[in-house]
């Protein structure tokens, strides 16, 4: 199947290129209603780059995002729709991420990066066949504190280019408001024990200094961009990362590899489930409601939650491809 954003000119397919430790679990491009905007929060950068400090910081599987729009108006292409990748927790199999490289605290989105979104956007609406709605990273359920993506998006989308970027980009002592209850609550994630009132007081100011002292920034009690950036880095690594939802596909399909996983795709599509893969399966247990489908590499080593294990690998791919399309009838 070809997508229509597929056959925009400044499209770089770097799919199974990046560096990851296992893969994403894969389900039908059906599943997906909304895209996620982001902005990397980084003034530079690119796929692999933020795959580095994905895998092998935060410890995910592969690289956030399904697409990266760097500087220039490149669009690096980095998972096939249906991918549930982490970007926006419990929303992440509803959601395509699209991350736009930049601070927009500080700096704004080029005008190549803002022409590249407004045609990838355009494109993926047409390709998801489900879709409903385009939304913030920080318009997401849970995720109201993230300052992301930081910029007018939605005059993008609508042809308007963006202006300035934020008139302060940064919180002192004397302000109040929302912004200093979120650097609040951040403190407090890191150790602190803050009361969260709103106002940027003398503990605040106290707590940015020793936040700053401890990570080697400039200890001035300001929260700016790279006091900003730390902080978010350090909550990040604290909180729990995202996990897939627990409700109950009707089957899965437990591939060993990429190819496994193409060859089961039209089953999956057919049939309704979600594909996922032995990596992931050999560490925690699959649940389905029906059947769990081993389409390659045999069902030893595979946790298994609930279902009925139906072994359908064969000594080789071909011969997995040849068993799937017989048990489903795809040919």
């Amino acid at each position: 199947m070809t997508y229509f954003f597929e056959q925009l000119p400044q499209v770089v397919n770097l799919r199974g290129k990046l560096p990851h430790d296992g893969w994403y679990n894969v389900y039908s491009e059906n599943y997906k209603t909304d895209i996620a905007i982001h902005h990397s929060l980084t003034e530079t950068g690119d796929s692999r780059a933020f795959a580095m400090y994905h895998v092998h910081t935060l410890e995910w599987p592969e690289v956030a995002y399904h697409f990266v729009i760097l500087r220039e108006g490149t669009i690096e292409y980095n998972h096939q729709l249906g991918v549930l990748s982490y970007h926006v927790g419990n929303s992440n199999k509803q959601a395509v991420g699209i991350c736009l490289v930049g601070d927009f605290r500080t700096q704004e989105p080029t005008e190549a990066q803002q022409n590249s979104l407004r045609e990838l956007h355009a494109a993926l609406v047409k390709d998801l066949p489900a879709y409903k709605r385009t939304r913030g990273h920080n318009k997401f359920p849970g995720y109201s504190r993230k300052q992301c993506p930081c910029f007018d998006y939605e005059a993008v989308l609508s042809g308007k280019l963006t202006g300035q970027a934020q008139d302060k980009g940064y919180l002192m002592k004397g302000d109040v408001g929302d912004a200093v209850k979120q650097l609040q609550r951040d403190l407090n994630k890191v150790g602190d024990q803050l009361k969260v009132d709103g106002s940027f007081g003398p503990l605040v100011e106290k707590a940015v200094k020793n936040f700053q002292k401890v990570n080697n920034l400039m200890v001035d009690g300001y929260y700016g961009p790279a006091t900003q950036k730390a902080l978010q880095e350090a909550v990040e690594r604290i909180e729990s990362k995202p996990k897939e939802e627990t409700q109950m596909e009707k089957h899965i399909f437990v591939a060993n590899d990429k190819v496994d996983a193409l060859n089961a795709y039209k089953a999956v599509v057919r049939s309704g489930g979600a594909i996922k893969f032995r990596s992931n399966a050999e560490k925690e247990e699959v649940f389905a409601e029906e059947n769990i489908y081993v389409v390659g590499g045999g069902a030893d080593g595979i946790k298994v939650g609930h279902g009925k294990v139906v072994d359908l690998s064969g000594d080789t791919a071909e011969e997995t491809s040849a068993k799937l399309d017989k048990h489903f009838k795809l040919i």
